[in-house]
C-alpha cells in the first residue's frame, strides 16, 4: 500500500511529451494483481487518473 493520505498534494512524473512534473491531489490506492495503482486528481482536471507508484512523488 502507498503511504499517501487522501487529498495529499503529490507530483506526477512527466512523460516524454510533457517532461514537467504535474501537480495534483492523491485520491486513493487501487491494489492490483500486477501492483498497485495510485489514483490522482491532477490540478485543473475534473477526471482523476491512475498512475503507477513509481510515477507519483510527494509534493
Amino acid at each position: 500500500m502507498s503511504n499517501f493520505k487522501k487529498d495529499q498534494k503529490v507530483n506526477v512524473k512527466g512523460t516524454k511529451t510533457a517532461p514537467l512534473p504535474r501537480p495534483g491531489k492523491f485520491v486513493k490506492t487501487h491494489p492490483g494483481v500486477r501492483g498497485d495503482f495510485l489514483e490522482v486528481l491532477l490540478d485543473g482536471s475534473t477526471q482523476s487518473q491512475r498512475f503507477r507508484p513509481s510515477q507519483v512523488t510527494a509534493a
